[in-house]
């Protein structure tokens, strides 16, 4: 593993984990239960609104030891889950519904594990999109600007990470 750092903006802003399931697990979520995902390409919405921004949560989410405060880490440090890229809108509005809602009315993913990511967002379905075909990082980047195209925001950024570990 070679150490990493980017160059993340510290503001708040919204963010989208592009994880790969590299065999299927069985997990248990919190209070979510036990799920199944299957291998495969997934994208994961949140939001990064506390101290540090968007650069803290990033850099929280590419930690495999940490104490596990959300759904979205027991993907993350499960020995078979790889956090794959980021793409990441810095803006002051808060945005993770809206986006969340645009990929799930999008033929590109499909919604997986209703409630995940979104407990405190009762009208979305989920945070946790599955793609529905292959696609490399580059279509999916590509996906990604196309949804966010008509999204109030001040910048936007993508990186690709690949078996990095934190500086």
């Amino acid at each position: 593993m070679k150490k990493w750092k980017a160059n993340i903006p510290e503001s708040k802003g919204t963010y989208i984990l592009v994880i790969e399931v590299v065999n299927d697990i069985n997990i248990k979520i919190g209070c979510l239960g036990k799920r199944k995902l299957e291998r495969g390409v997934y994208v994961y919405i949140g939001s990064a609104r506390g101290p540090g921004g968007l650069k803290a949560r990033i850099y929280r989410h590419l930690k495999l030891n940490k104490r596990i405060k959300w759904h979205i880490d027991y993907l993350t440090v499960n020995p078979k889950v790889r956090i794959k890229a980021v793409f990441y809108l810095k803006s002051k509005d808060l945005l993770e519904s809206i986006v969340a809602n645009k990929l799930l009315s999008n033929n590109f993913f499909k919604g997986v594990i209703k409630g995940f990511g979104c407990t405190d967002r009762r009208n979305n379905y989920t945070h946790l999109y599955k793609l529905k075909n292959k696609s490399s990082i580059e279509e999916l980047m590509k996906e990604l600007v196309r949804v966010a195209r008509d999204i109030c925001y001040e910048e936007q950024g993508f990186i690709i990470i690949d078996n990095i570990m934190l500086a």
